[in-house]
């Protein structure tokens, strides 16, 4: 790691810490979360493939020992950087989907989290998003737990809804294009607001386009929504 980017590693922890005691006086949990926070921010930086223990132990100002009574490896800490950001994000989506009573209604809301969880979690969502196709990253194995968990509470909602269910395959297409275009808003840094209403308007034009039908029509969000006034 270069030493310019460790030294902005270190001033962005500094800065989600002020006023914390040093590395040589934190203990057990607290320190941990110490190196959670470093580990988070040098994965934003460099994804999973370049994050390695030596640049993690740079940016927390720890030893190398020291590390390794906290975490078996690179990958363990990052699975819990991972883990986290999903586990919130399927938190909000799942309390929605228990709570709405139409499909499009529970999806656009659903649009809406996972826009504001790419705000909230700007730094990971790039790495997390690149690496959904790398099966030697967390992000792979938790994104698939994700979709699986999105997919099942989907369909036990239009189960309830007495509606038909959705072929998982479909689900997911859709998915992917929350996914593509949320994280490009946000990643590497988060667009003007006018360009996110706009992202946010495509995305749902495309996604609830492909689900409704034809009485729901009128709830697809017409052309002009797309466009920022000049």
């Amino acid at each position: 790691m270069k030493k310019s980017n460790i030294n902005s590693v270190s001033q962005s922890l500094s800065k989600r810490g002020a006023g914390r005691p040093k590395t040589n006086q934190m203990q057990g949990e607290e320190l941990k979360e110490h190196v959670v926070a470093a580990s988070s921010l040098v994965y934003s930086e460099y994804g999973y493939r370049d994050t390695s223990v030596a640049k993690i132990i740079e940016a927390a100002g720890i030893s190398r020992p020291l590390f390794y009574r906290l975490f078996k490896s690179c990958y363990e800490v990052i699975d819990i950087i991972v883990a986290r950001a999903n586990e919130a994000l399927f938190n909000t989506l799942e309390q929605v989907m228990e709570k709405e009573e139409n499909t499009l209604s529970m999806i656009n809301s659903g649009i809406d989290i996972y826009f504001e969880w790419c705000r909230n979690y700007g730094p990971v969502v790039g790495p997390i998003y690149r690496e959904i196709a790398d099966p030697e990253s967390p992000a792979y194995v938790h994104r698939n737990q994700l979709v699986a968990e999105v997919v099942q509470q989907l369909n036990t909602g239009l189960e309830r809804q007495k509606q038909s269910k959705l072929p998982p395959m479909f689900i997911e297409s859709l998915i992917v294009v929350i996914e593509h275009i949320g994280s490009s808003t946000f990643w590497p840094k988060p667009k003007a607001e006018a360009i996110i209403e706009q992202n946010k308007a495509i995305v749902r034009r495309i996604v609830m386009a492909a689900l409704a039908d034809k009485k729901e029509s009128k709830m697809i969000p017409s052309l002009d929504t797309l466009f920022i006034p000049s």
